[in-house]
Formats: C-alpha cells, sequence, structure tokens
C-alpha cells in the first residue's frame, strides 16, 4: 500500500466550508464515500484542516496505485465524484478533472514502530 500526503491551499475564507464538507463525508455522505474510495482502489483516507495566515486542506491517502486512483476520479462522472471534485475545487481552486502530477513528491523518510518479534522456540532434533 502506498501512503500519499496531499497538501492543498485553502481558498481565502473557506477553512469553514472545508470543516463543513468533511463533516459532510463522515456523515449524510460517508456510504457514497466509501463505495467511491473501494471504486477507485483507495483503502484509507484521512482529512485535516491546518494552518495560519494560509489555511490547508491536508488529505492522508492509502492507495496501492495512487496514480491510478487519481486518473480514475479525473475521468469519474458518478454523482458523488463529480460533488467531490467540485468540492475541492470551490475550497481550494484545485480541478481534479485535470489530474495532476500525482509522482511529483518521493518519500524521503518514514519511521513506524514495528510490532514486537516473538523468539521462535528452538525444536529439539529427533533422535534416530
Amino acid at each position: 500500500m502506498k501512503q500519499t500526503c496531499l497538501v492543498i491551499p485553502l481558498q481565502p475564507g473557506a477553512r469553514d466550508a472545508a470543516k463543513s464538507w468533511l463533516r459532510t463525508l463522515e456523515g449524510p455522505r460517508a456510504g457514497e464515500l466509501a463505495r467511491s474510495e473501494r471504486r477507485l482502489g483507495i483503502e484509507r483516507q484521512a482529512w485535516f484542516t491546518a494552518g495560519d495566515g494560509q489555511d490547508l486542506l491536508i488529505g492522508r491517502i492509502d492507495a496501492k496505485d495512487f496514480p491510478r486512483a487519481v486518473s480514475l476520479l479525473a475521468i469519474s462522472m458518478e454523482p458523488f465524484d463529480l460533488w467531490f471534485k467540485r468540492s475541492i475545487e470551490t475550497m481550494t481552486g484545485l480541478d481534479l478533472n485535470d489530474s495532476p502530477a500525482s509522482d511529483a513528491a518521493a518519500l524521503l523518510s518514514r519511521y513506524a514502530v514495528e510490532p514486537a518479534r516473538v523468539p521462535v522456540m528452538a525444536q529439539p532434533a529427533p533422535l534416530a
């Protein structure tokens, strides 16, 4: 699974709209979001807003093939996907119908807590 983080500047004054959009994704449109994500091959996603001065919309997306997922979203005419793309464009100015270069970023560092390894007990050799 490939993990991708998108950081998109919000249009001035769009932070409240972004928060409302995120609540809608988790509430009344959660089922539509889940169906869309499955169709696009997205396994997990999380969205955040952040920033002082320049507000940001931050998305963390896990997919086996993120460039393919973005391409499928770009050409999708599904009603939910159209709403999703229109919402992103209204809040950020980013047009997801024009598939952005999704390989422009490269992972430079990663940290993960690894599960503790359970020692394998040596088995005695059978007597001959």
